[in-house]
């Protein structure tokens, strides 16, 4: 019997992304719309699997990425505040177990998007023990992976910086507090503080700064400092050999990424701490037309799959990530 397909899911703030590998080789991944009701969230990522399948077929098994505070084997979701879901657990891993009697891990979709770029890296021939993802989309987080091992943090939270006040008396934050992170460098805060109408914020306030419209460039400089400024906690705090800039917003090495690169120099020119620290080789723009996070979910699905009790009481993962 030919062994089915595996399936990684990247749930995000506005756009699920599934891929499906057959004998290790990946498909296009499909896009669908997350929904803002979570009520239905269950049900269109199911959707979403299901159109990724012919009739009848089986998946080998399936991971699943998607923000929020995550129990990876029970695939319980809470805290997801961009998806509306709040303290009340959302059992995600079995409504999908429901459809289809397979594996299933369910695991933040940054911290699954870190594996996705560590596999990256391998590809290019940097295989490094300790990352950073910072991923920049509807809201901002980080996943860690030390010693080849995801960190998830005594609660499942490590790595989100999103929701770390940077603005006193800022913009409320979905999480509940006042100028987070997330208020004023996501996807999210930059459509705010300069609408555009394809939906193409960040991109045009970056070319718009890079053409030399002075409004543009002061929210630009702004931005690019606080995402400059969680690359450099990350990495002072972390230790990691590299940070990796993805997600909706920060993948791809185009006026964003160069910005943010520009703030960095000139930490770097006023610190030799700062230029120790925040060398051009370690910090990276992941691919824009890669599905990292999906991808990530399927790797992890497939690491994990007959092998749970490699998954610590404390939820961090016990072998290496490949």
């Amino acid at each position: 019997m030919t062994a089915g397909p595996t399936i990684g899911v990247d749930v995000g703030g506005t756009t699920t992304q599934v891929v499906r590998i057959d004998a290790g080789v990946p498909a296009t991944a499909r896009a669908t719309t997350t929904p803002a009701d979570p009520a239905s969230l269950a049900d269109a990522v199911t959707a979403a699997i299901a159109a990724t399948l012919v009739d009848g077929e089986l998946p080998a098994r399936i991971g699943i990425g998607i923000p929020g505070q995550v129990e990876p084997l029970a695939g319980v979701v809470r805290h997801a505040v961009n998806l509306g879901v709040g303290g009340e657990p959302l059992a995600l891993g079995d409504a999908v177990r429901s459809r289809w009697p397979v594996p299933v891990l369910v695991e933040n979709d940054v911290r699954a998007a870190a594996l996705g770029a560590r596999a990256w890296l391998a590809e290019e021939d940097r295989l490094v023990p300790d990352l950073a993802y910072l991923a920049i989309g509807t809201g901002i987080s980080a996943g860690v992976v030390l010693g080849g091992v995801l960190h998830r943090g005594r609660d499942g939270l490590a790595g989100e910086i999103g929701h770390i006040p940077v603005v006193p008396d800022g913009v409320r934050c979905p999480c509940g507090l006042d100028g987070c992170l997330e208020t004023v460098a996501s996807g999210t805060a930059i459509a705010r503080r300069w609408p555009s109408p394809d939906g193409r914020s960040a991109f045009a306030l970056f070319a718009a700064a890079e053409a030399g419209d002075a409004r543009a460039a002061g929210i630009a400089r702004d931005v690019a400092g606080h995402l400059a400024g969680a690359v450099h906690w990350l990495l002072l705090t972390y230790g990691v050999d590299v940070v990796v800039l993805g997600g909706g917003v920060g993948a791809g090495d185009g006026p964003l990424f160069r910005a943010v690169q520009a703030e960095l120099a000139a930490r770097a020119g006023r610190s030799a701490l700062a230029r120790h620290v925040l060398r051009p080789d370690r910090v990276l723009a992941a691919p824009a037309d890669r599905p990292i996070g999906a991808l990530g979910a399927a790797a992890l699905a497939a690491d994990v799959a007959g092998s749970q009790e490699q998954v610590s009481p404390a939820g961090a993962y016990g072998k290496e990530a490949t």
